[in-house]
Formats: structure tokens, C-alpha cells, sequence
């Protein structure tokens, strides 16, 4: 495979990855508007830590623990914030 066609799989990916965070901060949105009728506050540590260490322990690599950590992190980070937004 020619370094193109690796940038043009790539680009597939990152297609396929933005959708997909798309779709997860369309529900995260939800699931903001429900706390906000129950009145549960929208940071959920024990809730995010879980979410983290399911994730780690899923992780074949070749990111490492602490990549995924960071990533996951900054996801959850911005669907909080758009939960905030409800407000």
C-alpha cells in the first residue's frame, strides 16, 4: 500500500470516528435533559472512571492505557459540557 492509499484508509477512519462521536454526543445530550428533569448532577465521576477502566481493560493497543485514558477523558469532557448547555 502506497503512503496515498494508507492517508485515504485514514480518512475513511476519521469519517467513521467523527459519525460516531456525533452519535454518542446526540445522546449525551439526552441523557443531560433527564438529569436536569431528575435533578442528578451532569459530572458523574464513579460513572466516568468505569466508563475509563472498561475501556483500559478492552485495549489490545497499540495506544497505550494512558492514550486511551486521555482520549476517553476529553470525549467525555465535551459531551459534559454540551450536557451543561441544557441547563
Amino acid at each position: 500500500m502506497t503512503i496515498t492509499e494508507f492517508r485515504e484508509r485514514i480518512d475513511q477512519i476519521d469519517d467513521k470516528i467523527l459519525e460516531l462521536l456525533s452519535q454518542r454526543a446526540q445522546i449525551a445530550q439526552k441523557i443531560g435533559k433527564e438529569k436536569m428533569h431528575q435533578h442528578l448532577e451532569i459530572k458523574d465521576d464513579k460513572r466516568e472512571k468505569a466508563i475509563v477502566a472498561r475501556l483500559i481493560s478492552h485495549n489490545s493497543g497499540p495506544l497505550s492505557d494512558e492514550s486511551i485514558r486521555k482520549i476517553f477523558i476529553q470525549i467525555m469532557d465535551e459531551c459534559r459540557k454540551l450536557q451543561m448547555k441544557n441547563e
